[in-house]
């Protein structure tokens, strides 16, 4: 009895999850709340400033840290 009722719990809780959020076109908004809509478009913005060539030229291939320089 304590198997199957473990069973059960866990089997209602991942098909919440798969019908909640899984399956839904905005996972994000969905199923994290919308907590991480600001760090995707500030994701979408670096991108799009990344592909774009007035921006681009600004970026370096080189990584420096603490005085060690690392190609990207």
């Amino acid at each position: 009895m304590l198997i199957a009722s473990v069973a059960f719990a866990n089997a209602s809780l991942l098909a919440v999850d798969v019908v909640g959020g899984a399956v839904s076109g905005d996972f994000y908004g969905r199923y994290e709340g919308g907590l991480d809509e600001s760090l995707i478009s500030c994701v979408k913005y670096l991108k799009h400033a990344r592909e774009s060539t007035t921006v681009s030229s600004r970026f370096s291939d080189t990584y420096t840290n603490l005085g060690p320089t690392k190609a990207k």
